[in-house]
């Protein structure tokens, strides 16, 4: 099997209801996870021990009105109730599917800005952080 060197265009976002009226162009994530210094006396060297998953992000892109995709809500997205996928590579379709590179968690909204610029751009950026307590799914499949 050939090589696939993955690109942004090969990129995806699905989000969930409530979340509608972004047009998304970028999105990042950030997983991290809590680290302990449990080091004693008697260690020849650092002693740590893994804390819990964290995992928290942005998206950003042009903000969509006047389509029954419905808009953001602030008050709508304060429980972790959306599922959201980001998705670097696709395999060819927009489905999760065996040959995909994703991550799937349910999000809280923290922060919404808002731009306009008199030129013509106009953009809406969103910070996320995984809300429900579980781990994300992440998909990394090598075929």
């Amino acid at each position: 099997m050939a090589t696939t060197y993955i690109i942004g265009n090969d990129g995806y976002v699905t989000l969930g209801d409530p979340v509608k009226g972004i047009q998304v162009k970028q999105w990042a994530a950030n997983a991290t996870r809590v680290s302990s210094d449990v080091t004693g006396f008697g260690d020849a060297a650092r002693r740590r021990r893994a804390g819990l998953f964290d995992i928290t992000g942005s998206l950003s892109g042009t903000p969509v009105c006047g389509t029954t995709t419905g808009v953001i809500s602030f008050t709508s997205v304060q429980t972790s109730n959306a599922t959201m996928s980001l998705g670097l590579y696709t395999g060819g379709d927009t489905n999760v599917t065996t040959d995909d590179v994703f991550i799937t968690v349910n999000p809280i909204f923290e922060s919404f800005a808002f731009t306009s610029a008199k030129e013509g751009d106009a953009g809406v950026q969103i910070s996320w952080q995984n809300a429900n307590g579980a781990l994300p799914t992440v998909g990394w499949v090598v075929t």
